[in-house]
């Protein structure tokens, strides 16, 4: 494996444990005001989170060790299916104070409103902000 794929693969197991961090500070801020704790809720959300973070570094293993581009192009399309998923998660919480469920899918994928959020929380560096991704995604898928 060479350092670009490695670089990669640190790329994306620091955006899910960037997406925890703040999922967890978002928790921790919401539900801490109605009780009196700062910080109790963070670690909580982190433990809750750890099974996500152990299965994607496994899937970030096996993409890695794996001589047969098929399978690592595979095991890349599952941890990219499951880091979105997660940010999803996360962008749902913080818009509606909810938890995303499969049967919600439907519910709020909607083009224009998820474009008009993403242009809400990353100001006019949206588009570049997504070509970036958009780009490291096919980085890390393909190559």
């Amino acid at each position: 494996m060479n350092y670009f794929n490695k670089v990669l693969l640190l790329i994306c197991f620091a955006a899910s444990i960037l997406v925890s961090f703040l999922r967890g500070a978002l928790v921790d801020d919401r539900v801490s005001t109605l009780k009196d704790c700062d910080g109790c809720y963070q670690t909580l959300v982190w433990q809750s989170d750890m099974w996500m973070l152990l299965f994607m570094l496994l899937l970030l293993f096996f993409s890695a060790c794996l001589k047969n581009y098929f399978l690592r192009v595979v095991f890349r399309l599952a941890t990219a299916s499951l880091l979105a998923f997660h940010w999803l998660d996360y962008f749902v919480f913080k818009t509606l104070s909810s938890r995303l469920y499969f049967s919600d899918i439907n519910h709020f994928f909607d083009a224009n409103a998820i474009s008009e959020f993403w242009h809400n929380e990353t100001g006019s560096y949206a588009l570049l902000l997504a070509l970036a991704i958009l780009l490291l995604v096919g980085l890390f898928l393909f190559f």
